[in-house]
């Protein structure tokens, strides 16, 4: 999910041997275990990249072949639950 020329690949294959992609579900979430204070700016960095970025370079893969084909649907969701906690608030 991070490296975006894998996910246009994905993309570029799944055309091939599909035909079109008329619907994208983004959905991709880790955290790193753990009180909020003790997590390392490299963790955040791994949470950022698989989180926001990963989701982006799929939809920057996609909307080009929606758009030309001016039909397609994406949806961006995004749930996840500390593996320890009731709750993924941070102060939970």
């Amino acid at each position: 999910m991070r490296d975006a020329a894998a996910v246009q690949a994905a993309v570029d294959q799944a055309i091939a041997t599909l035909g079109q992609i008329d619907f994208l579900f983004a959905n991709a979430g880790v955290i790193e275990p753990g009180a909020f204070e003790d997590i390392a700016p490299d963790d955040w960095t791994n949470v950022l990249d698989v989180n926001v970025k990963g989701v982006t370079h799929t939809c920057e893969a996609v909307v080009p072949h929606m758009r030309a084909r001016r039909r397609g649907r994406i949806l961006i969701c995004h749930v996840q639950r500390h593996p320890r906690r009731r709750t993924s608030c941070p102060t939970g």
